[in-house]
């Protein structure tokens, strides 16, 4: 089999981090995914991290990388230029913030709220704890409902709920989706070593990571060919839809991997940086007779 790289040269790539860049067991990248990020950077190529995190968290990253390049951030409602200028920002209105915290209390959900300086709980959840820990960011610990009721419409950007894992803690989850609140829940793939816990992302509802993906081609004067995007998760699946080359991990679903151009090996396997070297740093002109010499990867065949 042939495995026919990008139809043109990339110029960004388009990632998440938790599942995609950082996995199992991690809190950065490997050396291989950092190398291959360095040497993309090298050729050109910009690189936009695109998390659910908080700003301070992804811009960590970008330090452990060695890059500094546009963010897609809060899941899609905030994008911002390798400057900082921001070119999109869709945060939550007040009245829907304060309904979600108050039914997050009513159902003994975790919940944090996302502001552009951080991010919030009102108690210190093993959740939140985990939580922290992963992202290297502690939250700060304050009566949500006062940080919303002193806030403007915008001012939060997102909100996150963290089920315990449990059928029950994931029953309250879907409760809390089901109330009309006027919010979008974008579940995530757990990271790796979290698969205890059910992440949801909760923005509003004209928010995701591909709308913010198309804002940001558009700022930078590109076209979806121009674009590799790679993710693991079931809210990475608009992210790919946006990118003109459109990449799954091996630790992604089923549905994300259907979604795909190509599906590269695990997290685990350092995946991402193999699409890196094989699609970008070659130029997308080397040809692969042999699938085998890609260890792990599946090439999508709908002809």
């Amino acid at each position: 089999m042939t495995v026919l790289g990008p139809l043109a040269p990339i110029r960004l790539i388009a990632v998440d981090v938790d599942g995609t860049l950082i996995g199992r067991g991690r809190t950065i990248p490997t050396e291989r995914v950092g190398r291959a990020v360095r040497a993309a950077a090298r050729h050109g190529v910009q690189v936009a991290l695109c998390s659910g995190r908080p700003l301070n968290s992804i811009d960590l990253i970008g330090q452990d990388l060695g890059v500094s390049g546009p963010v897609i951030g809060f899941d899609g409602a905030l994008v911002l230029a390798a400057d900082r200028t921001v070119l999109l920002r869709h945060g939550v209105r007040v009245a829907a913030a304060i309904a979600l915290i108050d039914a997050a209390r009513s159902h003994g959900v975790c919940l944090e709220i996302y502001r552009a300086e951080g991010h919030y709980v009102d108690r210190l959840h093993p959740e939140s704890v985990k939580h922290a820990h992963l992202i290297r960011v502690a939250p700060t610990v304050t009566d949500l409902r006062r940080l919303a009721l002193s806030s403007e419409d915008g001012d939060i950007i997102k909100a996150q709920v963290i089920g315990d894992g449990t059928a029950a803690g994931r029953a309250r989850l879907h409760e809390l989706e089901s109330l009309g609140l006027g919010l979008r829940f974008g579940w995530a793939a757990a990271p790796p070593g979290h698969a205890q816990f059910d992440y949801v992302n909760v923005t509003d509802l004209g928010v995701d990571k591909g709308r913010a993906t198309a804002a940001l081609i558009a700022a930078l004067g590109l076209s979806r060919d121009e674009v590799m995007g790679l993710g693991d998760g079931p809210n990475d699946a608009p992210l790919l839809g946006a990118s003109g080359f459109a990449v799954a991990m091996g630790n992604a679903g089923d549905d994300l991997k259907r979604r795909a151009r190509f599906v590269v090996p695990h997290v685990d396997d350092d995946g991402a940086a193999i699409a890196i070297e094989r699609f970008i740093l070659d130029h997308g002109t080397r040809q692969y007779a042999d699938r085998s010499e890609w260890p792990g990867a599946e090439q999508r065949r709908d002809e």
